[in-house]
């Protein structure tokens, strides 16, 4: 088993400070790695540490990550600055991440969320009924 490979064990057992403290030594070995800034956002968020996840998921998506680690970076970072009520920036990732994944419907519903928080209740409602009638073609 890799080193990050104990350190999403470790988190799943919800050794979440042991996680993050291995996963800090990984990261400082290599930082230009996506997958390592990945989960060190992962690890900040958490514990509740989400102004520090934020650089991590952006570097992550910088440095590069594909396919489901990409889409779930995306989330993650869309999701963290809706939380610390960044909704522009939330709203601009999210529409990002949409383009890159459009069939992806937990990004659909975050988004919906981040119009919601933003008070534009006639689009969050718009994209939840979008999200439905597709869901039940």
């Amino acid at each position: 088993m890799n080193t990050v490979d104990e350190v999403v064990r470790l988190r799943k057992l919800g050794q979440l400070k042991e996680s993050m403290e291995m996963m800090q030594s990984v990261l400082a070995e290599n930082p230009e790695s996506g997958m390592n800034q990945y989960q060190m956002a992962w690890c900040y968020d958490n514990l509740g540490e989400e102004r520090k996840a934020v650089s991590h998921y952006q570097m992550a998506i910088e440095l590069g990550l594909s396919g489901e680690d990409l889409m779930e970076a995306y989330l993650g970072l869309g999701s963290t600055l809706r939380s610390l009520g960044d909704y522009e920036e939330a709203d601009r990732v999210f529409r990002k991440a949409r383009n890159a994944f459009p069939d992806s419907s937990v990004l659909e519903v975050f988004q919906a969320m981040v119009f919601y928080n933003k008070e534009n209740y006639a689009e969050a409602m718009e994209q939840i009924l979008k999200l439905l009638v597709k869901k039940n073609e």
